[in-house]
């Protein structure tokens, strides 16, 4: 977002960017139990789950906006790279355990990709690697980075999208994809493009003359051959609406939903089924919300915002969330207002609805 960046280009001067995609965790293939479908079930089981956040007290990283999660499922572990803060644009890579008990600094890769917020990125467990695309290291970036999982050295891979940043993503088995962003100079962008993960290879997908406008740090996931893309903006407007790419067949459709109370720069994380996770957010303006919401991903999307059963994380956005095999939700980091920076960590249990 145009005003956001200019911001803290000022801000980091002094003190020295949908993130991504908002960023966020993009880890599907995590074996994690989400709660069921709330279209296709009855009676009870159709509830709204509620919610219980516990902020959790770990050494943590520097504080952050903009970075990006994953969850590696192989280590039962959240995996974040990069951001910007009070430290200036960061190249560093994270880790939290499944004891909550402390952040790991696992940035010993002699090369690695340059200090960038707002990128993109899927974790791809079938090769046991991370990939990290374009973002902002003072311009817009175009190279692509893969983080082996298991020795955490980075290597880069083919290029394939042209420089970009606040750019969505999702992943499905063999294939990943990403869309849209801002490219230098806040030009909202509308490209598709696919990665065989097999072997590292673009493709620049059809999209046809009925599709969505230009945007940027919207959410996107990927269920039964389609593409879902919920909200974001452009250079001035929020985009605040719903579509889907038909795979197979090669084209957009509109899709009905809900209005939401923050249309941009959520925090998304793919769940088991037909589930998107996203929280926080805004509406472009600085004024953010603590929402957390489950979305049922199909047509029309099913969205529901999860009664909380203590109190809300403080209000963020480019902020990162990821699942655990276990079903906990993991929020970390974010911006609020117009120059704040969050660093703290919190974890998120939903508990299945009371049927008594």
């Amino acid at each position: 977002m145009r005003r956001t960046r200019l911001y803290w280009v000022t801000l980091l001067a002094g003190a020295c960017a949908s993130t991504a995609t908002e960023t966020a965790d993009l880890g599907a293939g995590s074996d994690a139990a989400a709660p069921a479908d709330a279209s296709t079930e009855l009676g009870c089981a159709a509830r709204t789950p509620s919610l219980r956040f516990e902020e959790v007290s770990p050494p943590a990283p520097p504080d952050r906006w903009g970075h990006v999660a994953g969850y590696d499922a192989k280590r039962d572990r959240v995996v974040t790279f990069g951001g910007t803060g009070s430290g200036g644009r960061r190249s560093d890579v994270w880790t939290l355990g499944e004891a909550w008990s402390e952040w790991t600094d696992a940035s010993q890769s002699p090369t690695r990709p340059t200090g960038r917020f707002t990128a993109g990125a899927v974790m791809d467990p079938e090769r046991d690697r991370w990939i990290v695309m374009t973002g902002d290291d003072g311009v817009a970036r175009d190279d692509v980075w893969a983080l082996a999982l298991d020795t955490g050295v980075w290597a880069e891979l083919p290029k394939g999208p042209s420089a970009r940043f606040d750019v969505a993503a999702a992943l499905e088995g063999r294939r990943a994809w990403f869309y849209a962003g801002f490219a230098e100079g806040f030009v909202p962008l509308d490209d598709l493009w696919e990665l065989d993960l097999d072997g590292d290879t673009w493709r620049e997908l059809p999209t046809g003359p009925d599709r969505p406008s230009p945007r940027t740090n919207c959410a996107m996931g990927h269920h039964e051959g389609f593409l879902y893309v919920i909200g974001g903006h452009d250079d001035e407007d929020l985009t605040a609406d719903y579509w889907r790419y038909e795979l197979a067949a090669e084209r957009w459709e509109p899709v009905e939903g809900p209005a939401l109370s923050a249309w941009a720069h959520f925090a998304y994380t793919r769940g088991a089924g037909p589930v998107l996770w996203m929280a926080g957010g805004d509406n472009d303006d600085f004024v953010d919300v603590s929402s957390t919401w489950r979305v049922t991903l199909g047509s029309p999307l099913v969205i529901d915002e999860l009664p909380l059963t203590g109190a809300a994380p403080p209000t963020r956005r480019h902020a990162t969330l990821s699942l655990r095999a276990n079903g906990e939700l993991v929020l970390y980091g974010g911006s609020f207002g117009k120059s704040g920076v969050r660093g703290d960590t919190w974890r998120g249990v939903i508990e299945a609805p009371r049927c008594d």
